[in-house]
């Protein structure tokens, strides 16, 4: 299960807030496409001249119903906002057996 999130940039936005969503993929069969869901309920924001989500004013949360991860899931880190200016992307997530 997905237990904790967090972000950092390099180079802070100078204005916008990037904004990054995380989704799980899982396929049916070995044939089949990957099917994409969010974990995150509320996404991981940097406000403006920051460099770490972890003290933005909207923390991330965890869709319980979603944060399960199994062996074959992929990730996929949608950017919806990068904000202007902002360079580098880090992505950290933390797991626990169920």
């Amino acid at each position: 299960d997905v237990t904790e999130v967090g972000m950092q940039v390099i180079t802070t936005s100078t204005t916008g807030r990037p904004t990054v969503q995380i989704a799980r993929g899982r396929q049916a069969s070995p044939t089949s496409n990957f099917t994409y869901t969010d974990i995150l309920s509320a996404k991981l924001t940097i406000d403006s001249g920051e460099y770490d989500a972890r003290n933005s004013d909207t923390a991330p949360t965890i869709d319980t119903t979603n944060d399960t991860l199994n062996t074959g899931d992929v990730l996929r880190f949608d950017v919806d906002s990068a904000g202007t200016g902002t360079k580098g992307l880090n992505v950290t997530i933390q797991c626990r057996l169920p």
